[in-house]
C-alpha cells in the first residue's frame, strides 16, 4: 500500500499531514521525483518551450499574461504528474506543483498587483478583496491542476506496474499459455501500447490546438536547385508593371476570398468601389485580389541566378527595450536565405514583430516556405528579423513606446534593432529594401512601424490586423494598456490617423499590402477603413480578402502572394538595380 492511499494520510500527522509531507520529501524515490520534476520545469523554461507556447497561445487570441497563467499551470500539471509518477504521495505532488505555479507565474502576479495598488483615475483603485480572492483563486486552480495531475499520474503508473509485473510472469513461464492470460500479459501490452500511443500523439495535440488542426497535414515543398519557378505572376515571371496586363498563374493564395473576374489579367480593371474598396485599384495576381495601378513590377531580375539549399536561423539576444519586465533581454531570431554563408551578395530585410521565428514555424512552417520560394525564384533571398517582445511589462506590447515610459518598442525595432542587423549582415540598408510584416497584434505592429518610420521601412505585410492604437475588442482585450487609452496618444500613433500626416514626399515610397476577412466586423472592417485611409492619401496598396480569416491556414495560402508582391514593390523601387 503506497503512503497516499494509506489511512493516516487523512490526518495531520499522517503521510497527508505537513509533517508527513516532509518526511515523504526525504524519501528516495520522491526525492528523486521532486528532483526530476525541477529538472523537467527548468528545462520547460530555458528550452524555449514557455516562450513557443506563450507566444502560440497569444497568436490564438490571449493576452501574455492570460498565456503566462496557462503555461504555468502546464508547468505545475507536469511537476505534480512526475513526483506521483515517483510514488511520492499526492499531498507532496501537489505541493511541488504548486511551487512550479508559483515559479511560472508568481512574478506576473506580483508584477499585476503592483500596478493595481498604484493604480488611479480611469484605471480605477484597488480592491484589497478583490486581490483576496484572486490569490486564493490562483492558488485553487494550481493546486487543482497539480491534483488532478498526480491521480491520473498514479493510475498510469499502477496501471504501468501491473504491467510490468504481468509480462515478468509470462516471461518466467514462456510455455504455459494459462500463466501467461492469468497474469494479465495481452492487457498489459495494451497497457503499454496506449501509453506509447498518447506520449506519441500528445504534442500533436498541443500542436493541433495551437495552431491549426492541419498543422502536420503537410510538409515543406522540396526545395529546387535554383531557376525560375512559378509563382503568383506565372511561370518564370513576366516582365513589366501592373496595368501592362501581364498574365498571371491559376489562382492560389486567397482563393477562397472574395471572387474576382474570371480570367481577369494582373492590371486588368475592376469595377469602381468594389465591396466598399477605394476605386481605381486593378486586379491583383490572384483571384480576388486588388493593387494599385503601376504599383507593382512582375519581372523577377533575381531569377536566373536563384541559389539551391536551404537557409538557416540564428537567434541573439539584445538589452531590453523596458523596464519592470519578467526579462533583462529581447530574443531576435533570423532567417538567413540560401546562399547567403557562401557568397557577398547583399540583402532586402524583412522584420516581424512581435512573435519568435518558432511561432511562424510552427504556425505555418515559415522558413520551408521562404527556402521553397527563393530556390524557385519566385521570390529574392532576403533576410527575415524576428524581434520577440515576451518578457516586457505589458500583457501586450502593441510594439509601442508605452505612455509611461516603461517600453519603447517602437523605437527599439526602427532604430537598435534595424542598425544591429545593417552593422552585423550583408543587408541593402535603404527603407525601399525594408519591409514589415505581422499576423493579429503584430499586423497592427507591421502598419504602425511603417507609418511611423517611411525612413526606414519602404513596406509593410499585414495579415489581420488592426490600426487604431488601444483598440478594444474581445481579441484585443489589453490594447489599450501601452496607451493608457488616453485619445491624444491614440491620435498621434494610430496608423489610420498617421498616414494622412506622412508628409507628401515620402508616401511614394510606401506600400501597404493586407489580407483580412472582408465579412469580419473587426479585422475586416479595419481593412477596408484603411485602404480608404491610404487611397486618399495617394500611398500604393495590395488587397487580398479572404474568407480564411485569422488563422494560420490564410498565412499558408495568401503569405506567399504578399512576400511576391512586396519583392515586385522594391524592383519598381530600384532595390534590385534600374526598374
Amino acid at each position: 500500500m503506497s503512503g497516499s492511499d494509506a489511512p493516516g494520510e487523512r490526518s495531520p500527522a499522517g503521510p497527508g499531514g505537513p509533517a508527513g509531507i516532509l518526511r515523504a520529501a526525504t524519501t528516495g524515490r520522491a526525492l528523486a521525483g521532486i528532483l526530476a520534476a525541477a529538472g523537467v520545469v527548468l528545462a520547460f523554461h530555458l528550452g524555449g518551450f514557455e516562450a513557443a507556447a506563450n507566444d502560440a497561445l497569444q497568436v490564438m487570441g490571449f493576452d501574455p499574461d492570460r498565456a503566462r497563467l496557462l503555461t504555468a499551470l502546464v508547468a505545475t500539471g507536469m511537476a505534480a504528474a512526475i513526483v506521483a509518477l515517483a510514488d511520492g504521495p499526492t499531498a507532496l505532488a501537489v505541493a511541488v506543483g504548486l511551487v512550479a505555479a508559483v515559479a511560472g507565474f508568481g512574478r506576473t502576479a506580483l508584477a499585476e498587483t503592483r500596478a493595481a495598488l498604484a493604480a488611479n483615475g480611469t484605471q480605477g483603485v484597488f480592491d484589497p478583496f478583490g486581490w483576496v480572492v484572486s490569490m486564493a483563486t490562483l492558488v485553487v486552480v494550481a493546486a487543482v491542476a497539480a491534483w488532478a495531475a498526480a491521480v491520473l499520474a498514479r493510475e498510469v503508473r499502477r496501471a504501468a506496474v501491473r504491467a510490468v509485473v504481468a509480462l515478468g510472469v509470462a516471461a518466467r513461464a514462456p510455455g504455459d499459455l494459462r500463466v501467461r492470460l492469468r497474469g494479465g500479459a495481452a492487457s498489459a501490452a495494451a497497457v503499454l501500447a496506449a501509453i506509447t500511443v498518447v506520449a506519441l500523439l500528445l504534442p500533436t495535440f498541443g500542436d493541433m490546438l495551437n495552431f491549426d488542426p492541419d498543422v502536420h497535414m503537410r510538409r515543406d515543398a522540396a526545395v529546387g536547385t535554383g531557376g525560375a519557378g512559378a509563382g503568383a505572376f506565372g511561370a518564370g515571371g513576366t516582365t513589366g508593371a501592373a496595368g501592362s496586363g501581364a498574365t498571371t498563374g491559376a489562382p492560389g493564395a486567397g482563393r477562397r476570398g472574395r471572387p474576382g473576374t474570371p480570367g481577369a489579367t494582373f492590371g486588368s480593371a475592376v469595377p469602381a468601389d468594389v465591396a466598399g474598396y477605394p476605386a481605381g485599384l486593378v486586379a491583383g495576381p490572384v483571384a480576388g485580389s486588388l493593387v494599385t495601378p503601376g504599383a507593382v513590377a512582375t519581372s523577377r531580375p533575381w531569377a536566373s541566378s536563384a541559389p539551391a539549399g536551404r537557409g538557416r536561423i540564428v537567434s541573439t539576444m539584445l538589452p531590453a527595450p523596458w523596464t519592470g519586465g519578467s526579462s533583462t533581454t529581447a530574443g531576435v531570431d533570423v532567417y538567413l536565405p540560401p546562399g547567403y554563408d557562401g557568397g557577398t551578395a547583399r540583402y532586402p530585410v524583412l522584420y516581424e514583430a512581435p512573435y519568435a521565428a518558432g511561432t511562424w514555424g510552427n504556425g505555418m512552417a515559415l522558413p520551408g516556405v521562404l527556402d521553397t520560394l527563393i530556390t524557385s525564384g519566385a521570390l529574392p533571398p532576403e533576410i527575415v528579423v524576428f524581434v520577440s517582445a515576451y518578457g516586457g511589462p505589458y500583457p501586450d506590447s502593441e510594439c509601442a513606446d508605452s505612455y509611461d515610459g516603461r517600453e519603447w518598442f517602437d523605437r527599439f525595432v526602427s532604430t537598435d534593432v534595424v542598425s544591429w542587423v545593417d552593422q552585423h549582415l550583408r543587408t541593402i540598408a535603404t527603407a525601399a529594401s525594408r519591409a514589415t510584416l505581422g499576423f493579429s497584434q503584430g499586423g497592427y505592429c507591421a502598419a504602425a512601424l511603417t507609418a511611423h518610420h517611411p525612413d526606414v521601412f519602404g513596406s509593410a505585410i499585414i495579415l489581420s490586423g488592426y490600426f487604431t492604437a488601444g483598440l478594444r475588442s474581445g481579441t484585443t482585450p489589453n490594447a489599450w494598456r501601452p496607451f493608457n487609452a488616453d485619445p491624444a496618444i491614440i491620435d498621434a500613433v494610430s496608423p489610420i490617423t498617421v498616414v494622412p500626416r506622412i508628409p507628401p514626399q515620402a508616401r511614394p515610397g510606401l506600400f501597404f499590402v493586407m489580407t483580412a476577412d472582408p465579412t469580419n466586423g473587426l479585422y475586416g472592417v479595419q481593412m477596408r477603413d484603411f485602404a480608404a485611409v491610404l487611397d486618399a492619401a495617394g500611398i500604393a496598396q495590395a488587397l487580398l480578402p479572404s474568407t480564411l480569416g485569422h488563422s494560420w491556414d490564410a498565412g499558408r495560402q495568401i503569405l506567399p502572394t504578399m512576400l511576391e508582391l512586396v519583392a515586385g514593390r522594391m524592383v519598381t523601387l530600384g532595390v534590385f538595380g534600374p526598374a
